[in-house]
Parts: structure tokens; C-alpha cells; sequence
């Protein structure tokens, strides 16, 4: 019996030493805990909770809570999602990873994961940090676009998140001259190029491959027409089957049916091509002169015998041309002739317009103050001086002067006297020889001497009010002392 007691006895005092040791036990499991550090930047070496990965930065170092290893095996590092983002190793940095992005995962399936590593100690306390992943985009659908010069749109992009706010936008343009984009995205497109608009963010880039047209234009500008004349007007970079109205401002100058225009009367017309374009209506338009017949000159002074030629601008139709008084001028396509004193119109009609020429016909003919009296020209340095030369209405030359005789012996008779008149390059105007003429002339006498040249002997139209002239002479006489 005592030895069952002892035994019983010895039982309870084990029971009894279980008990305290499991009280001392429990408690002390009880107070295992989980202590939040964090992960530290690998490059600014601050401490971090969150990260963004994208295209522009990959393979982004991370390093572990100070005196962590991933090679400790009491250091576990799990990634929440392997196919969006995964970890890589170096064995010369046991302190930290790198975090890559799975590119195949396109952007708009990704979910936000994390990157969690553990270390607990002997006792079951945890230290844990914990890194948040995210992911940003940017697109531009579609990558191509064209549009016309002055047209603003807002640059099609998209922003992907994975809900994360305070997402910075830039944009910029390859070419701000052809377009410019605003900080909000919209573009102005300014002239005929080529340009990229670029959008991008943290996460990435994208960009738009923008072609600016030019608008639809007049092929011209301004056009210049004379009476009856038309032209055919047409619109530059205008997109096929594209409907055009066509309109002028003033029928009564000039018409305008599918682009071809029509002259009608002098003055101006704007032609106006109305299209739609892009949803709006747009206008283009040419301004049409049509020219007033015209001539040369209106009026003029002539010399009896010369000739001018006028012409009529502004017209396209042949003109007809009449004067009023034959005997004084003439007028055959356009030339006028003097061919008597006094004045006189000639008119041009075309397209319907008659225009007047007015001319005044002058005496064509030229004076030289001779200053001739009798008595001893022994310090003579000629005897024959001219005082005029004129042209007469049938186009003969008539020639006015004084014979000096110098000498004592007197003049009976002259058996010829040579005349030649010439302009100021030499070339002859007319000459004449004029055979066995009655004049006399005693010693140191004064006589008037006038001679006329044919008009077949005459170079045509030349006029001696303008121009200059010479003179040749010659003569052979006979006298007795």
C-alpha cells in the first residue's frame, strides 16, 4: 500500500509540475508578435511602401530591412501574382531584388499585387514589409491621323491605371509649327506636315502620327478678265464627291455655273465655293476683275504726215475703228495718220464699249532764225543758209532759205542747185536736184530761195516738230564781174 501511495503521490507531483510549466509556457506564446518595417529604396535609400514599374523603368532595386538577407532561411519573399510582376536575384547583392514587369500581361487585365517578405525569429516573432506594385499606361487609338489645317481636336489617348490617383499627363509635338498640343491635350492643327503628338505619363509612352492637309482652296486667288472671256476655277485638296456651291456677288459683271466663269461687264465679282468639311461649312473664294476696253492713249498732237499706232486693251472681240473726218486724220487697225491740219476723233469700239482717241494735227515743220542782210560778207562762212523745212499735206518737203552772194561779180544764172535733207545719224530724209532755175542775184545781195521735194523723194512720216535734220547743198551758176 505504501508503494501505490507513493506512486500516487509521485503522479500528482508530476501532474503538478506540468501545470506550472505549461502556465509558464502558454504565456510566453501568447506574446509572439508581427512587427510592419519596411522595404528601402535602392536607389534614394529611403524607406518605401510603394512602387510603380513600367517600360521606362524596369528592374528596379529594392533592398530588404537592414540586416535582412533573402538568402536566411528564416527570410521567406512572396509575390502576390507572378505572371504581372516577378523578382530577380543577384548573388552579389543577398540584400535586396530586383522587380521586373511581366510585359505580356496587358495593361488593362492588370490587378495591383504586392511583394511581401517575412523573417521570424526563434521565439515566432515576425518582422514583415510589405511593397505595393503598381502598374500605369498610356495609348493612343488609333496611331494614325489626318486632318485639315485649323481643326483642334483633343489628342485620343488613354490613361490605364490600376486605380492609383494623381497620375501626371505630359504631351508635347515632333513639330509645334504644323500642330501644337496643350498641357489638356488639345491639338491645333496649323499648317500643311507632318508631326508626332506625344502623350506620356509615369508609366509609359505613346504617340499619334499627325498629317495636316490643307484646307480646300480657290485655284486662284484673284483672276483678271476681259469682256466675254471666261475661266475655269477648281478647289485644291478637296476630298472626292465632296459637294461644291458655287456663287458670284454680282451676276451683271460676271456668272459662275461649276466652276467656269463668265465675263460680263467691267467691274468686280467675288466667286464664292461653299463646301462641308469635317461637319462644318466652310467657304472659299476668288475675286474676279473684268477689265473696261481700254486704249493706249486718248488724245495726242501730231505732225502733219506722222503716223502712231493705238491699241485696245480689255477686249476679246476684234475692235472696229472709224474716225471722224478722213481729210484730217485716218485710221486703218489701229493706226492713225495725219494727213491735214486741224483736229479730229477716232473710235474703238469693242465688246459693246466705244472708246474716243482725240488728235490735234500740227504744221510738221521746224524754224532756224536766219539773220541775213546786204552789204560785204567777206567773213561769210556759207552762202546758202535755211530758215525752215516743213512737210506739206501730199508729203512733199518744202524748204525755205537765203542765197548770200559774197562776192562782187554778180549771179546771171544757176544751171542746177543739189538739196539734201538729212536726220541727226546722217541718213537721208529727202533730196532734189533742181535743174536750170531762174534766180539772180547781183554783188552782196540777198534773196529768198524755196525749194520743195517731191513726196516721192521723201522718207515717209518723219517728224521735224521732234526731230532733228541737216542739209547738204550744192549749185553751179555762171556770172560776170
Amino acid at each position: 500500500m505504501k508503494k501505490r501511495c507513493f506512486n500516487v503521490a509521485s503522479h500528482f507531483l508530476m501532474m503538478a509540475v506540468l501545470l506550472i510549466g505549461m502556465m509558464v509556457i502558454v504565456p510566453e506564446n501568447a506574446q509572439a508578435a508581427t512587427q510592419q518595417v519596411k522595404f528601402i529604396d535602392g536607389y534614394s535609400k529611403k524607406p518605401t511602401t510603394d512602387q510603380m514599374i513600367n517600360g521606362m523603368v524596369n528592374w528596379y532595386r529594392i533592398k530588404l530591412p537592414e540586416n535582412w538577407k533573402y538568402t536566411d532561411k528564416n527570410v521567406t519573399i512572396k509575390v502576390s501574382n507572378k505572371s504581372v510582376a516577378y523578382l530577380e536575384y543577384e548573388k552579389s547583392e543577398p540584400d535586396g531584388f530586383y522587380l521586373c514587369a511581366n510585359y505580356d500581361v496587358p495593361y488593362n487585365t492588370y490587378k495591383p499585387i504586392t511583394v511581401t517578405a517575412t523573417k521570424t525569429d526563434a521565439a515566432g516573432n515576425k518582422k514583415v514589409a510589405t511593397l505595393n506594385v503598381h502598374r500605369y499606361a498610356v495609348s493612343c487609338v488609333p496611331k494614325k491621323k489626318t486632318v485639315y489645317a485649323g481643326t483642334t481636336f483633343k489628342l485620343p489617348y488613354k490613361t490605364i491605371t490600376d486605380g492609383k490617383s494623381g497620375v501626371k499627363t505630359q504631351f508635347a509635338s515632333d513639330k509645334a509649327s504644323v500642330a501644337s498640343i496643350s498641357q489638356t491635350g488639345m491639338v491645333t492643327a496649323k499648317k500643311a506636315g507632318k508631326t508626332f503628338l506625344m502623350v506620356w505619363n509615369e508609366g509609359g509612352r505613346a504617340e499619334l502620327e499627325l498629317t495636316v492637309r490643307s484646307l480646300p482652296a480657290m485655284s486662284k486667288a484673284a483672276a483678271s478678265l476681259n469682256i466675254g472671256a471666261s475661266t475655269k476655277l477648281t478647289l485644291k485638296n478637296l476630298p472626292k464627291r465632296t459637294a461644291v456651291t458655287w456663287k458670284s456677288s454680282n451676276t451683271k459683271i460676271a456668272t459662275v455655273a461649276n466652276g467656269k466663269v463668265k465675263a460680263k461687264a467691267p467691274g468686280k465679282a467675288t466667286i464664292t465655293a461653299t463646301y462641308k468639311l469635317e461637319g462644318k461649312t466652310r467657304q472659299t473664294s476668288c475675286v474676279v476683275t473684268v477689265n473696261k476696253p481700254k486704249l493706249s492713249q486718248e488724245k495726242a498732237t501730231m505732225s502733219l504726215r506722222t503716223s502712231l499706232t493705238l491699241k485696245v486693251t480689255g477686249a476679246s472681240q476684234s475692235v472696229k475703228w472709224e474716225t471722224s473726218n478722213k481729210k484730217v486724220a485716218t485710221v486703218t487697225n489701229g493706226k492713225v495718220t495725219a494727213v491735214g491740219l486741224g483736229s479730229c476723233k477716232i473710235f474703238a469700239t469693242a465688246n459693246g464699249v466705244k472708246l474716243t482717241f482725240t488728235v490735234q494735227v500740227r504744221s510738221n515743220e521746224k524754224n532756224w532764225k536766219v539773220v541775213t542782210r546786204p552789204g560785204a560778207y567777206q567773213n561769210a562762212m556759207d552762202d546758202y543758209f535755211i530758215s525752215k523745212v516743213r512737210r506739206n499735206a501730199n508729203g512733199s518737203i518744202t524748204v525755205e532759205g537765203y542765197f548770200v552772194n559774197t562776192h562782187k561779180y554778180n549771179i546771171t544764172s544757176f544751171d542746177y542747185m543739189y538739196l539734201a535733207v538729212r536726220d541727226s545719224n546722217d541718213n537721208l530724209i529727202g533730196d532734189y536736184k533742181m535743174p536750170k532755175f531762174g534766180f539772180r542775184a547781183s554783188s552782196y545781195s540777198v534773196n529768198k530761195l524755196t525749194v520743195t521735194i517731191p513726196a516721192n523723194r521723201v522718207r515717209k512720216d518723219y517728224d521735224f516738230v521732234k526731230n532733228p535734220c541737216t542739209f547738204d547743198y550744192d549749185y553751179v551758176f555762171n556770172y560776170r564781174w
